[in-house]
């Protein structure tokens, strides 16, 4: 398995957990804002606001990403960030990710891997 600075060019040093922690909060942005967009496409309805806000939290590991609808009902688990390579994982439950990798934040931005609901499903060719 890759280190973060084998696997980010210039990631060496101290701060290179609190960097991949900045690269996670943008990945969480950027999945927001494009997941509210898709929503309201799907949704469109002037008596529903589909709407969802996204949370990250970190673990030793892991970096747990979560979702709320527009009332703050509790979404779930949206997936998880490897916060050593910065791979894209499903969730297997609340607490623990699916095994095998969906993809990368740093990725993500050219072959959109996840939608609204999580990181997209591994294919099988």
């Amino acid at each position: 398995m890759k280190t973060v600075g084998e696997t980010f060019p210039g990631y060496y040093g101290p701060r290179a957990v609190e960097r991949m922690k900045e690269k996670i909060r943008e990945f969480v942005k950027r999945v927001e804002t494009e997941s509210n967009i898709d929503l309201r496409k799907t949704y469109d309805s002037p008596n529903y606001d589909p709407t969802k806000t996204f949370d990250v939290s970190f673990g030793r590991k892991y970096a747990k990403i979560t979702s709320k609808d527009s009332n703050g009902m509790s979404g779930g688990v949206w997936g998880f960030v490897n916060m050593e390579n910065g791979d894209l994982l499903k969730a297997a439950s609340w607490s623990a990710p699916a095994k095998h990798a969906r993809g990368n934040i740093e990725t993500a931005a050219y072959g959109k891997n996840y939608v609204w609901t999580g990181p997209n499903y591994l294919r099988r060719y």
